[in-house]
């Protein structure tokens, strides 16, 4: 008869399951560390191909991002000298997706001479462009290669589209209009989508090095100046705005009339002492720089005490002298009525500063309206060069740039796919594509040289005789271009694909059949990628434990082939790449 174990013996039993279990952890350990070792050697190429696809695709995304946010936050530090050259009071007013600024250096940046900018943009033109370009139409051609063998399976291509695509070695401004004609009228892909992303394609790749070269440049350092009363050129930031005007000025010592300017814009845009001067424009439809009349960090600067005697005056007594009551203005008792004081930027109605349609500027006690400033004004030169990029071209060439990876990533994923359902791993090459196109248009030249009857008459002493020679007609280029384009219509060569799929189930390659298998991943992959964001948001800048997580990650899952090599690949990657930089971080701050 059977009977239950005593408690003494379940925990006995459990205690023996427990010592087990570490026990074996150990050999756990080591052996997870001999498969990760393995698995490294292995794939970390592989990784490491993806981890640069994956920072190109979110670099692409994030700077098209910023390039749309820019549009506005760029407008801060503009002044009177727009990107574009022209002289303006409201840099607010300015877009930098206008068409004005198409071919301008948007986006400049640096003091440098002539030759340290034209040096920059040599260097960007030669290593950008045509590296680039070299490196895209690489990437390019391997895909297009993967893609048309499997299209071919299915349906034949022309001569030409096949040598386009394996025996690139010709002119893409020639043979851009040829593949679209063979594409249209003779042999198509059996996929619209690949047919028009190779023809874009084979077009960016033509013009990417006019596109990046044309999207960079130079340009000169321009300072805005305005031509004063006497005929001079002064600049721009020796201007101040016209803040009162005290018409009974006499009562208070200083003339009738008398011009209250803003004592000179020495801060920044955000008020530090100490910066370089600020030129007076209009933001938004406000100062640039109000800073005296303001009641907290100014009331004791310099330039500004007398201001703020006028302001707190204002303040209690109004504008335009209109109560008749005993003031004071500073230590001075004032018997009725109060000072005629007018301000063309204060709003009688909530007394806040904004510009008014009878705002002036003060140069040396002369006024200046708007109008005046903006016939005078203009954006001169200095010897300082400028090197930068034109915003609507970078945001062109970056959208371009990330349709044609988006393109062919998917295409890759396609062709890959389709080649593991049907077992084919040989990608011809320059030497195998010289041979299949050999043989293909052998066999549809069958009988291209015809026999031809000559007579010969010799003469012989028993009698005249006739012979008949068959001479074949010489093969010459003309000849072939005729029969192929005419007679053939552009050729057809093709792959016989096999009846049965002999290689990897189709299944596993759907997206549905992708995500069951990775479940996990993916559900561990979501947390990691807002750790950083989070970390960002609620903790302190010091702590970069969580920045390189999703990196880390995705690593040891793509790495490691077993759960134990996972484990162990993760773990040394979260100590190298989060644990020792945030020591360092701590020990540098400190």
């Amino acid at each position: 008869m059977f009977e239950p174990p005593t408690p003494q013996q379940d925990r006995a039993t459990s205690s023996s399951a427990i010592r087990a279990k570490v026990s074996r952890f150990p050999t756990l350990w080591r052996e997870g560390h001999r498969r990760a070792a393995k698995d490294f050697r292995a794939r970390w190429r592989r990784c490491g191909l993806w981890c640069l696809v994956a920072m190109w695709l979110v670099g692409l995304i994030f700077a098209l991002i910023a390039l749309i946010l820019a549009d506005s936050e760029l407008q801060y530090d503009l002044g009177a000298c727009l990107p574009d050259g022209s002289f303006s009071l409201d840099p607010d007013s300015y877009r930098y997706f206008s068409g004005s600024g198409f071919f301008e250096i948007t986006l400049a940046f640096g003091s440098m001479t002539f030759t340290q900018a034209k040096a920059i943009d040599v260097a960007w033109d030669i290593v950008v462009g045509r590296g680039g370009q070299s490196l895209l139409a690489y990437i390019s051609w391997c895909v297009f290669a993967n893609y048309v063998t499997t299209s071919m399976e299915v349906m034949p291509v022309t001569f030409r589209t096949y040598r386009t695509i394996f025996l690139q070695n010709g002119s893409l401004l020639v043979g851009i209009p040829r593949l679209i004609r063979d594409f249209c009228s003779r042999h198509a892909l059996h996929s619209r989508f690949a047919m028009v992303f190779m023809v874009f394609t084979m077009a960016f790749s033509l013009a990417f090095p006019t596109l990046v070269s044309s999207l960079t440049g130079y340009k000169g350092n321009v300072g805005a100046f305005v031509k004063t009363a006497q005929g001079n050129y002064v600049p721009f930031s020796s201007f101040d705005y016209v803040s009162f005007v005290i018409h009974d000025g006499s009562r208070i010592d200083l003339g009738d009339d008398y011009i209250v300017g803003t004592g000179g814009l020495e801060q920044g845009k955000r008020g530090e002492p100490n910066s370089s001067p600020v030129e007076p424009t209009i933001r938004n439809g406000n100062l640039n720089d109000d800073k005296c009349f303001r009641y907290t960090y100014y009331t004791r600067h310099e330039s500004c005490a007398f201001h703020l005697n006028v302001t707190e005056y204002v303040r209690k007594y109004g504008l335009n002298g209109e109560n008749n009551v005993t003031s004071k203005f500073g230590d001075k008792e004032l018997p009725p009525p109060v000072l005629n004081i007018w301000s063309p930027v204060l709003d009688t109605s909530t007394m806040t500063v904004q510009k008014g349609p009878s705002m002036q500027w003060l140069y040396e006690k002369t006024t200046y309206t708007e109008a005046d400033l903006l016939q005078d004004g203009k954006c001169q030169p200095n010897l300082a060069y400028q090197w930068g990029f034109s915003f609507i071209q970078s945001f062109i060439t970056i959208l371009l740039l990330l349709i044609w990876s988006i393109g062919i990533y998917i295409m890759w994923l396609r062709s890959h796919s389709v080649m593991k359902r049907r077992g084919r791993t040989d990608i011809a090459g320059e030497h195998k594509a010289v041979l299949e196109l050999a043989q293909a248009m052998q066999q549809q030249h069958a009988g291209l040289a015809s026999p031809i009857k000559e007579q010969d008459e010799q003469e012989e002493k028993d009698g005249a005789s006739t012979t008949t020679t068959a001479v074949a007609i010489p093969v010459t280029e003309a000849s072939l271009r005729h029969r192929v384009t005419k007679e053939l219509r552009g050729g057809s060569i093709a792959y016989t694909a096999p009846l049965l799929a002999n290689g990897e189930i189709a299944d596993d390659w759907t997206l549905w059949a992708w995500v069951k298998a990775h479940k996990w991943s993916i559900a561990g992959m979501v947390p990691s990628c807002f750790l950083p964001f989070l970390s960002g948001l609620f903790l302190s800048q010091s702590i970069a434990v969580f920045v390189a997580l999703p990196i880390e990650l995705a690593a040891a899952l793509y790495i490691g082939s077993t759960r134990a090599s996972r484990v162990v690949i993760f773990f040394w990657g979260f100590i190298l790449c989060s644990i020792v930089p945030q020591i360092i971080l701590s020990a540098t701050s400190t």
